[in-house]
């Protein structure tokens, strides 16, 4: 059900979704039923009787306790994840019968701190979002726990790569909350997409760029820093102001 009242408009959702859900959970409508609530939707974005006007104030709320530290642990995880590359990219070089590597075991308690801690920022951003917002508190869980097992084991490439597509669910909800602004999610969808792009068609031989070695994969991967920055700037920062409802009649 909650797809099709995804459907509405925002506004509406702000306003009606919570009642409309649980009168759903009561009385499940039958396909005619459902075809009505398409309809419904329809005329919702072709007659909106929900318009929304800027604060008065002008004053965004002021953030809570528990979610600026959240913001500052994720900026310090941030730090911490250059420090790591930067340990990791002046390791020892090994060089193997296959190729080449850097020993960055020196660099792991680093690389599992900010990682933990991206995982705290990310919480904090599911936890300020609307009630209904279930899917960015599962995408949250998932991505901290396959998140906490990369950093672990590090030689799980997937696992980084399910963590962080997760985290994208997070961010994607964020935005549609109003949570956070179109800019903020195109920052993090760039330093999401870029480096594990260039990972995986590196790691899949389709492209194996000159000079690519063991130092520069580390900058690649380093990139993945705006992420921390994105999410710790909007959690650090007060609460984007929200609009207040003002009902217009129907035309």
């Amino acid at each position: 059900m909650t797809r099709l009242v995804a459907l509405y408009p925002r506004a509406w959702r702000d306003r009606y979704e919570e009642e409309f859900l649980a009168l759903l959970a009561d009385r499940p409508p039958d396909p005619v039923g459902r075809l009505d609530i398409v309809r419904g939707a329809v005329d919702a974005r072709l007659h909106p009787q929900v318009a929304w006007s800027p604060d008065p104030t002008g004053s965004p709320a002021p953030g809570s306790p528990w979610r600026v530290r959240a913001g500052w642990l994720t900026l310090l995880g941030g730090l911490l994840w250059i420090v790591a590359m930067v340990i990791a990219a002046n390791g020892p070089l090994i060089v193997e019968s296959w190729g080449s590597y850097r020993d960055g075991a020196a660099a792991a308690p680093f690389w599992s701190v900010a990682l933990l801690l991206l995982g705290t920022g990310m919480v904090a951003v599911a936890l300020d979002q609307p009630a209904p917002a279930r899917a960015a508190r599962a995408a949250a869980l998932v991505s901290a726990v396959v998140g906490l097992l990369w950093a672990l084991t590090p030689w799980l490439f997937y696992a980084g790569l399910i963590a962080f597509a997760a985290l994208v669910v997070v961010a994607v909800s964020a935005w549609r909350s109003d949570r956070w602004s179109g800019l903020e999610l195109g920052i993090l969808l760039v330093g999401v997409v870029v480096p594990w792009a260039m990972m995986l068609v590196v790691g899949s031989g389709l492209w194996a760029p000159p000079g690519l070695g063991p130092d520069l994969q580390y900058i690649v991967i380093g990139s993945l820093v705006l992420v921390w920055v994105v999410i710790g700037a909007s959690l650090v920062r007060a609460p984007r102001a929200r609009p207040v409802r003002a009902v217009s009649p129907r035309a």
